[in-house]
């Protein structure tokens, strides 16, 4: 009775659907463990850990800092993982803004120094761009707060009469200070009327981001070429850069077509 009980439980369709479903669920999440992700912490990256610890600190790692160093290595890395998997790169400005920058740090590592000749004939194409601003030789009179006979002081000036005003925390003579210098200390007001200037004459009151001025310009001196020597550095920053731009752009368009680009009117 007993075995063809089992006989005929066997031969239910409902039975053999339950241990086959009972089977592939067993199956599956052996599979699910064996794909577990692992976080890895190799006897290099634990060197690297007390090395950085003891160069920090000055101090010789004991066998507890040790395991402390590998516990926050572990704790990074799950948080890390975990911000990953949040998506956290996708939606966080800062996060994306460094990535961004990472990137383009990885393009340019790749790009080598470029050479005096280069650098020579980069000079020489584009010229223009390394000029000096023109610059002002002036001095002034200052003051705080608008004088009571604020309308007599310029033709006072003119006729050479000496006036001290207040002092001023920059001095009150100019040499051959460039425009964004000006811009810099007096403000964009002060430098457009300073622009208009002829030479010797006293002008004002110049109101600037300090107070008052009476203004008499001494030199403008136009735009010079800076010499090669002197505009090597800067040269060789903005040659670098173009060739940055030119190898971010050339992987942009290698990895564009994995991507369908909507751009809303």
């Amino acid at each position: 009775m007993v075995v063809e009980y089992f006989k005929k439980i066997i031969r239910d369709p409902l039975f053999l659907f339950t241990i086959v479903g009972g089977f592939i669920f067993t199956v599956y999440h052996e599979l699910e463990d064996s794909d577990q992700a692992t976080v890895n912490l190799s006897s290099e990256v634990r060197v690297q850990l007390v090395e950085e610890y003891q160069a920090i600190t000055g101090l010789t790692a004991t066998p507890d800092v040790v395991t402390q160093l590998q516990q926050d290595f572990i704790t990074d890395e799950i948080l890390f993982r975990d911000a990953i998997n949040a998506g956290m790169h996708l939606v966080d400005p800062a996060t994306r803004s460094s990535l961004i920058e990472k990137m383009r740090f990885r393009i340019s590592a790749l790009i080598p120094e470029p050479s005096d000749t280069e650098l020579v004939n980069y000079y020489a194409k584009n010229m223009p761009r390394y000029y000096t601003e023109t610059s002002f030789s002036f001095k002034h009179v200052y003051f705080i707060n608008a004088p009571k006979n604020a309308h007599t002081l310029t033709s006072k000036l003119q006729s050479g009469e000496l006036l001290t005003g207040d002092r001023f925390v920059h001095g009150n003579q100019f040499s051959d200070i460039s425009e964004g210098m000006i811009r810099g200390i007096f403000g964009d007001e002060f430098l457009t009327r300073l622009q208009s200037l002829g030479p010797a004459q006293w002008e004002g009151p110049f109101l600037s981001n300090h107070g008052l001025h009476y203004v008499q310009l001494q030199r403008k001196t136009p735009p010079q070429p800076i010499p090669f020597s002197s505009a090597r550095n800067l040269i060789a920053n903005d040659l670098m850069q173009v060739r940055i731009d030119q190898a971010v752009e050339s992987k942009i368009q290698a990895l564009a077509f994995q991507y369908e680009i909507n751009i809303e009117p």
